[in-house]
């Protein structure tokens, strides 16, 4: 007599509903979840089947089930949580709306602009006239259109629901992937996303960059360590957020409410949302935006405060004139 336990077909159905949704997973991740639920639909109906008493000797068996009726009585007799017909209709919209967000992307507008360009410093590779090797991406700009229509009612397609625009690459640099703009008017949202690996996204607040001037042509022209500086001298302006596993739930966080996302912590995973740190900025590039730009990029005591880190000592005086000239003239 065999001792094998029967399948726990209420557990696997929990782990195809409960399956983590990351950039890495978002191209295959509705059609993965159909496929595993057809297979406990299969798997389940066919033990069901096995286990059901023979036909009685002399006794006119009841009229056959149709086999949707079979399987609704598989799932129940295994105590299977949910509406199958239900969540095989959810999975189906899930894999169309997956496909439609592809289909944004590539009508959105291209500019010939680099946006979030690189800070311009010449690398080994560009010294010795090399090329970097080509780096892995992963659709994150996908993955937070789907956040955006999931579960804040976006749709891309409506009429100035967002502004999409798509940036630009240049020969020699280390990023082969773009910095992408998406603008959510209703969600006073801009974001600022690129799909290679080890390129962080940034969400802004937009009432509070317009408060600081940062017009969306400038907002595109900072670079990251700009961009950080900004978040971190001003924490409700917006966030910075590195791709882990949380990234889903941390997008979502700060598409809801950037004033508290910093102050929110995960268990004891050692996850966490990402608070931004101080990047280690030179004064010489901050000195080129301000001259760039003719506006303070960054207040004096955060000049200051770099300034020791990298032991200048005169720098700091430097920029606040020149920030203090710009604003007169």
């Amino acid at each position: 007599m065999s001792t094998e336990a029967p399948p726990d077909y209420a557990a696997e159905m929990r782990a195809i509903l409960e399956q983590p949704l990351t950039p890495r997973v978002i191209e295959g991740y509705a059609e993965s979840s159909l496929r595993g639920l057809v297979e406990l639909i299969t798997n389940a109906t066919v033990d069901y089947v096995k286990q059901l008493p023979p036909p009685e000797p002399g006794k006119t068996p009841p009229p056959p089930k149709a086999a949707a009726a079979i399987e609704d009585d598989a799932l129940a007799h295994f105590n299977v949580p949910g509406n199958i017909s239900d969540t095989l209709q959810h999975l189906a919209d899930t894999a169309h709306t997956v496909t439609t967000l592809g289909s944004v992307i590539s009508s959105a507008r291209h500019t010939k602009t680099i946006i979030t360009p690189p800070v311009a410093t010449k690398s080994a590779v560009e010294t010795r006239g090399g090329s970097y090797p080509t780096a892995e991406t992963i659709p994150r700009l996908k993955t937070v259109l789907f956040i955006l229509a999931y579960q804040f009612g976006v749709d891309p397609n409506a009429p100035g629901a967002i502004d999409l625009e798509l940036g630009a690459v240049h020969p020699g640099m280390r990023r082969n992937s773009a910095y992408n703009f998406l603008r959510v008017p209703i969600l006073n949202r801009t974001i600022l996303v690129c799909d290679e690996v080890n390129n962080a996204t940034y969400i802004f607040a937009d009432d509070k960059r317009r408060d600081l001037g940062l017009t969306d042509e400038l907002l595109k022209q900072l670079t990251k360590p700009e961009l950080d500086e900004y978040i971190e001298s001003l924490p409700e302006l917006g966030v910075r957020i590195i791709d882990r596993s949380t990234y889903v739930d941390r997008v979502a966080f700060a598409l809801k409410d950037i004033e508290n996302y910093h102050k929110v912590r995960h268990g004891s995973s050692g996850a966490r949302y990402n608070v931004p740190r101080l990047f280690w900025t030179t004064c010489t590039v901050i000195a080129a935006t301000i001259r760039r730009r003719g506006c303070p990029l960054i207040p004096c005591d955060r000049l200051q405060n770099i300034e020791q880190r990298l032991g200048q000592q005169n720098c700091c005086r430097t920029l606040c004139a020149q920030s203090q000239r710009s604003q007169v003239e």
